[in-house]
């Protein structure tokens, strides 16, 4: 039986001077059935000319403009066909095991449909990601491979998803840029059934936020603004219902959070993405996905709070 066929997605936008350690470790991959595109978001650093040069045999593209994560993960995948489509970031190295192991572990049962990596903090670095997990105050934060928190579905830094997925649940959300649309697309294929597997052997060294943060406060305000919307399009009434006494602490915790670190133009721009997207809320329940009756919604939300706990509100609250 032939193995399946795997497309390996990089979204690169002004990776230097990462890029290339990506590339060169998915080149070294010992999976016998994969190809790799680098799809560039406008860079101006050099970094895709220089890939370009560096792997003349990988397929690339690249845009006149930072289209934007989902954005980008969607035209690659229109434009390929395959059993599975892989995400990289271009920040992190894979170890030659990495495809392998991922493939392997969505492999064991027809409705593993996503698979998380290991996710290393650099070169020799702490742990980071075992894949992502929503808590009750729905902040979505990274597992640890001992967390007891139901997994949801993989980071989009490494990941793999299966092509019927995708194909089901639909493409990743463009609207939130940057941040969260993993989360998005791991809760509605999880609603319909699908499952999320962990291969602990499928392992990545990542900077994290090495790209990505070069601006903290725009960081910041993406993953508060696209939180919200997460909850209003993903989240079913029943599980908002619920839930609203810890959604509401978790608001207003982050939003306290930022007068209590001066941040005052931060907080005024998110109380304005929070007043916006409130006042959208009836085009996003619209888009909310019907309950299948596959799963039970709580069942991919875990009882922890991030708000509560002092190391997650200080990484992922700012």
């Amino acid at each position: 039986m032939a193995d399946p066929m795997v497309w390996v997605i990089v979204v690169n936008w002004n990776g230097d001077p990462y890029l290339s350690d990506c590339l060169a470790s998915l080149m070294d991959q010992d999976y016998p059935n994969y190809s790799v595109v680098l799809a560039d978001n406008g860079s101006t650093d050099g970094s895709y000319e220089r890939a370009h040069r560096e792997f003349p045999g990988i397929d690339s593209v690249q845009f006149e403009s930072n289209l934007g994560f989902g954005a980008t993960v969607n035209l690659a995948i229109i434009s390929h066909r395959a059993d599975y489509f892989a995400l990289l970031n271009p920040d992190a190295v894979a170890e030659p095991g990495w495809l392998s192991a991922l493939v392997a572990e969505a492999e064991r049962l027809p409705r593993v449909g996503m698979v998380a990596a290991t996710v290393l903090a650099g070169e020799g670095g702490a742990f980071d990601s075992a894949g992502l997990a929503v808590s009750r105050d729905g902040f979505v934060v990274h597992r640890s491979p001992d967390d007891e928190s139901p997994l949801l579905g993989p980071a989009g830094a490494a990941a793999l998803y299966r092509s019927d997925l995708i194909e089901q649940v639909g493409r990743f959300r463009t609207d939130y840029f940057l941040y969260y649309e993993d989360a998005e697309i791991a809760f509605c294929a999880g609603m319909l059934g699908w499952t999320a597997r962990y291969a602990a052997n499928a392992r990545v060294q990542h900077a994290h936020s090495a790209l990505t943060g070069r601006d903290p406060a725009r960081k910041r305000r993406l993953l508060h603004r696209n939180r919200l919307i997460f909850l209003l399009r993903c989240w079913p009434a029943g599980l908002l219902i619920r839930n609203l006494p810890f959604l509401v602490m978790g608001e207003a915790g982050s939003l306290l959070g930022r007068l209590l670190r001066l941040r005052f133009g931060e907080f005024f721009l998110a109380a304005g993405d929070l007043i916006r997207v409130l006042a959208n809320s009836a085009r996003y329940r619209r888009e909310t996905p019907r309950n299948t009756g596959r799963r039970d919604s709580a069942e991919l939300v875990s009882k922890k709070l991030v708000i509560g706990d002092i190391a997650m509100r200080r990484r992922w609250l700012g």
